[in-house]
């Protein structure tokens, strides 16, 4: 029970910031002469900032018992929190009592402006990571010149990790005490026990969060954060099925000809050549227009907290429909990935993504689309990675994407494309046919993954 309260900790921080804005407003209020009665209301409003500020103390105190955060931070939110709540007690106590100085008063402001800052600070980088609040773009990844002669943990499997895992699972922040962050603490697991099984990437539990739905409680990295590519995901499964080494080479692992061809897509001409979004930013989305789109289950998250760019995830069948996807082309500019994967999309649905002139990186697969629709995405100039896997696309439909000028990689695995070599077609993009044996794990030994 003293756990369910704790959780409510994240529920509840957001009352005694909004009273004590409220009371900051009221306080700037009552300093003109025609407002001056407000300060009678200003000790109330202390008070229930004092009450709602306590509450979320013990609901804090409680969560920080059950582990999963660094203890220096916590210590730091903690004792922030609770200097943030006896400063508004006190002076809630002092006004009711008497009238101070104008003096005293904007000390008071000026001391608990402190406070929330830092109280508010410690708090988001245990929620979020130390580094929330850079300004400062993520740095690339680091390009891999040959991949045959790179360290596979240390230049493939820790920026993956880094990447993707480290904000949950770090030294700032252990959720389900897990840590990812070095070889000590990934063989020992956490607080369900060990989340890898050597040699069995189907039988660990790590790899088997990343192919569950997205829309999964489990699934790992968490709805509306960024997700492993596919070949980031075999990457990690190659990792596991080898042994979990942490020393050897790629070429000292000797991965088959089929993974060497997943692992060349981490080498630098890859990393330079496929961006993600484009380098110029782009105007704030109409907020109205998110939130109608997100009111049809749409997820539509920033593609990061410095751009203004959108990622649109259609996640159920229901979410799909016309008025949904009208919603796309009055977003054009700020939408650079979309994803409809496993939805009832229908070819003539695509002429709606004609428009998005910046969209990045398209993902249909599981979809019941064919030829027909890739006539719409003709002009997505912008376009760079494409997937179609598990549709009834074929080569005609394929052909059809030869005059796109950013286009770098399609993955056409189980469709009707003929699998060769289509360098004379696309010679600046990877058409990636599958039909390569399932090098990691039985097939039958994999989750079964709703669609």
């Amino acid at each position: 029970m003293l756990d369910l309260f704790g959780k409510l900790h994240p529920l509840l921080v957001h009352l005694p910031i909004g009273f004590l804005v409220l009371t900051f407003v009221l306080y700037l209020l009552s300093l003109k002469e025609k407002w001056t009665h407000i300060e009678q209301v200003i000790p109330l409003a202390l008070a229930f900032t004092f009450v709602s500020a306590f509450f979320t103390c013990l609901t804090g105190y409680l969560l920080s018992r059950s582990g999963g955060y660094e203890a220096a931070l916590v210590e730091k939110h903690k004792w922030a929190g609770i200097v943030l709540t006896l400063l508004s007690g006190l002076f809630a106590f002092v006004l009711f009592k008497m009238k101070p100085s104008k003096k005293a008063n904007m000390a008071f402001w000026a001391v608990v402006l402190c406070a929330t800052t830092f109280t508010g600070h410690w708090g988001g980088s245990l929620t979020h990571g130390e580094n929330f609040l850079s300004f400062e773009r993520k740095q690339e990844r680091k390009p891999i010149k040959d991949i045959n002669k790179a360290h596979f943990y240390a230049d493939v499997v820790v920026p993956i990790l880094d990447e993707k895992c480290y904000a949950c699972h770090s030294a700032s922040k252990q959720k389900g005490d897990l840590r990812l962050d070095t070889e000590a603490y990934i063989s020992a697991g956490g607080e369900h026990g060990k989340v890898v099984e050597l040699h069995a990437s189907a039988e660990s539990e790590l790899y088997k969060r990343l192919l569950l739905p997205e829309v999964e409680k489990e699934h790992m990295p968490p709805k509306g954060k960024p997700q492993l590519t596919e070949n980031e995901t075999k990457a990690l499964a190659w990792w596991i099925d080898s042994g979990l080494d942490f020393e050897k080479t790629v070429a000292e692992l000797k991965p088959s000809p089929q993974m060497l061809t997943v692992l060349k897509s981490f080498e630098a001409k890859d990393v330079e050549r496929i961006r993600n979004f484009p380098e110029e930013e782009v105007a704030r989305a109409d907020e109205k227009l998110v939130e109608q789109l997100k009111a049809f289950g749409v997820v539509v998250m920033p593609i990061s907290k410095e751009s203004n760019y959108l990622s649109v995830n259609f996640l159920q069948n229901d979410t799909l429909n016309t008025e949904s996807l009208r919603y796309l082309e009055k977003l054009q500019d700020q939408i650079v990935w979309l994803k409809m994967d496993g939805t009832n999309v229908k070819d003539g649905d695509l002429e709606k993504l004609s428009r998005l002139k910046n969209l990045y990186i398209l993902h249909l697969n599981h979809t019941e689309i064919g030829d027909a629709a890739l006539a719409h995405l003709q002009g997505l100039k912008q376009l760079q990675s494409l997937n179609l896997s598990f549709t009834n696309v074929g080569d005609a439909g394929l052909l059809q994407l030869k005059g796109l000028p950013g286009l770098r990689e399609v993955f056409v695995y189980k469709t009707k494309v003929t699998p060769k070599d289509w360098k004379g077609d696309f010679p600046k993009a990877r058409i990636d046919t599958g039909n390569y044996e399932d090098w990691f794990v039985e097939q039958d030994s994999l989750p079964q993954v709703a669609q």
